[in-house]
């Protein structure tokens, strides 16, 4: 009999996300093979954790800075190998919260991709022209790879007065662009 260490066993794993003003989501169930190894190409987080054995994952969005919709909207996504935004009316914020998801549990933006672009397109010009939501658009440039829109948004934060917070996002960019966290 073979060992299943750092193999994907066809074990059932699953994932919820704890919620504190909603019902539990989930679990969602991935079993075994293909599903599995969906997971781990898409969340090095999360695809670790299934790979040390665990057969359950509970994931809270308490003080986070998404909310559980966005958690819900990407573990569905793996699952279902389509994304749909957590809100009929997706805006910055909802790309925003993604962004912060997707950072916080490493995950390969790919497939969200389109959903971004299709964002940027309607806001970001307006956004920059009005000096609005630099932080955010910093966040979403970085996990998306824009590095024209990262460099000009990140290069606002401090024009617009923002100080320094020991919030997530503003220390990821502090240490991005170089300054002491």
């Amino acid at each position: 009999m073979g060992s299943t260490r750092g193999s994907y066993a066809p074990q059932d794993r699953d994932i919820t996300i704890v919620c504190a003003t909603h019902k539990n989501h989930g679990p969602y169930d991935f079993s075994g093979g293909e599903r599995l190894r969906n997971v781990s190409r898409n969340s090095l987080i999360l695809g670790g954790r299934f790979r040390t054995g665990l057969h359950h994952i509970s994931l809270d969005c308490v003080g986070k800075q998404y909310d559980c919709y966005t958690l819900d909207s990407m573990i569905k996504t793996w699952r279902n190998q389509e994304y749909l935004p957590p809100r009929r009316d997706a805006d910055v914020q909802v790309l925003s919260h993604l962004s912060k998801a997707l950072l916080e549990y490493r995950c390969n933006p790919s497939w969200f991709e389109s959903f971004a672009e299709g964002i940027k397109e309607q806001h970001w010009d307006d956004d920059f022209q009005q000096g609005g939501r630099s932080c955010d658009w910093a966040i979403i440039a970085l996990v998306f790879g824009w590095r024209d829109i990262f460099g000009l948004a990140s290069m606002d934060v401090p024009r617009l007065g923002v100080p320094p917070k020991p919030n997530e996002e503003c220390a990821v960019l502090r240490r991005i662009i170089g300054e002491p966290a």
